[in-house]
């Protein structure tokens, strides 16, 4: 899929402006990638779920490994909700540095 084709066609065709792409780490990765992603809302909840190496990531870069920082961020916003949970927001200031 060209993602930005993709999302050129949901503006144009539907008026969307704004998508909460809820992926895998492979998908996120590719929006990353292509530099699509603006914001980043991050949850950290304080549990350990003993995934294996198979889990893949929050943004799992295609090809290989970047020489540097896919994207730099910067906090917007940052929440402690009940439980110990945190709630963070970044804004991608610096798009597809690898």
């Amino acid at each position: 899929v060209d993602l930005p084709v993709a999302l050129d066609k949901l503006r144009s065709k539907f008026g969307i402006r704004k998508v909460m792409p809820e992926g895998g780490g492979t998908f996120n990765g590719s929006m990353l990638h292509e530099g699509l992603v603006d914001e980043i809302s991050q949850v950290i909840v304080p549990v350990v779920d003993g995934g294996g190496t198979e889990v893949t990531g929050v943004f799992d870069y295609p090809g290989d490994t970047p020489p540097k920082a896919t994207a730099t961020l910067r906090q917007v916003s940052h929440k402690t909700l009940p439980g110990g949970v945190n709630w963070f927001r970044y804004r991608v200031v610096d798009k597809g540095g690898g």
